[in-house]
């Protein structure tokens, strides 16, 4: 329920605006005031749920942010700040990748796609999977391309890092 409130605002904007728009219509053909007062109700709940959808940022807006953030620092090759996006209990695969950062040259790292993000928890702490197409043009021996990255993040004291990855060959993606 969280998720159609907060993260899709035309969906809230749409179905407010028809509701609204049958109670008035409602009320034009019938002159019933009740009708005309369920309108403009309908029209004030709707305005307050996109005010709401708007300023309220849900675990998936940041994990999008934070997504398009390291991929940034990536591109203008920070890794030093992308290093503190890692959780400490970060798996073997991030460890390797973080030790090959400085050996590689990102002329364009972009995420082109997020296919979704599932929120758990693991014992009390929150954690996310994030599957996503990246793109990536390094200037190393790796191997460029638009690759499925599957991600795993984790809350620490207020801020969502990076717990673990995942990648799939390229060529088992269709074009996005």
């Amino acid at each position: 329920m969280t998720e159609f409130l907060f993260e899709n605002p035309y969906l809230v904007g749409f179905v407010g605006a028809l509701l609204t728009g049958l109670s008035l219509f409602g009320w034009i053909q019938t002159g019933n005031r009740i009708a005309a007062y369920a309108g403009v109700g309908f029209l004030l709940l709707t305005c307050f749920l996109i005010w709401m959808n708007v300023y309220v940022v849900t675990d998936r807006e940041t994990i999008r942010v934070v997504l398009s953030e390291t991929a940034m620092e990536l591109q203008e090759n920070r890794f030093d700040a992308v290093k503190k996006r890692v959780h400490p209990d970060h798996t073997q695969q991030v460890a390797s990748a973080m030790a090959m950062l400085p050996r590689i040259k990102f002329d364009v790292a972009t995420v082109t796609r997020v296919h979704s993000i599932e929120l758990s928890k693991v014992g009390n702490k929150p954690s996310a999977r994030v599957r996503m197409n990246v793109y990536v043009e390094v200037q190393t021996d790796v191997m460029p391309g638009k690759v499925l990255v599957g991600c795993g993040f984790r809350a620490q004291r207020g801020n969502i890092r990076i717990l673990g990855s995942r990648m799939m060959p390229h060529r088992r993606l269709r074009e996005c």
